[in-house]
């Protein structure tokens, strides 16, 4: 398994592609999802990036990690994007999260509603297929 992310993407002249590393410490990436030409990915750490090229083509990651207050960090487990590109997670801890705009990250805590298993929400395209 690799943990390279590749993007191709026309410059108006050639045919680039660019490598997206994630860092060591966060392992591999489990899930990558392409929205609004934006380039997420979720490593098996529970860390969201957004991945970007600079100027000078280096590849460029941002971190999309939900923080609860200044000292809580939350960690991502699941990701499911709806049809109309709502982006659903579910955090380590059983929280429901949404992520409102990709490209400036507004995050809606839906907490843990009651009688409901968020994992199986999350999930919800895997059990279908």
């Amino acid at each position: 398994m690799c943990s390279s992310i590749y993007e191709r993407f026309w410059n108006g002249v050639q045919w680039v592609i660019a490598p997206h590393e994630l860092p060591v410490p966060d392992g591999y990436a489990v899930s990558v999802f392409w929205i609004n030409h934006i380039v997420l990915a979720l490593s098996e750490a529970g860390i969201l990036y957004q991945m970007q090229q600079s100027e000078n083509s280096q590849p460029i990651r941002i971190e999309y990690t939900p923080i609860q207050d200044s000292s809580t960090t939350m960690f991502i487990k699941y990701c499911v994007i709806s049809h109309n590109t709502e982006i659903y997670f579910c955090t380590k801890n059983g929280l429901l999260l949404e992520l409102t705009e990709a490209d400036h990250p507004r995050w809606i805590n839906h907490g843990k509603p009651p009688g409901v298993d968020v994992t199986t929400i999350v999930n919800a395209p895997k059990i279908r297929a």
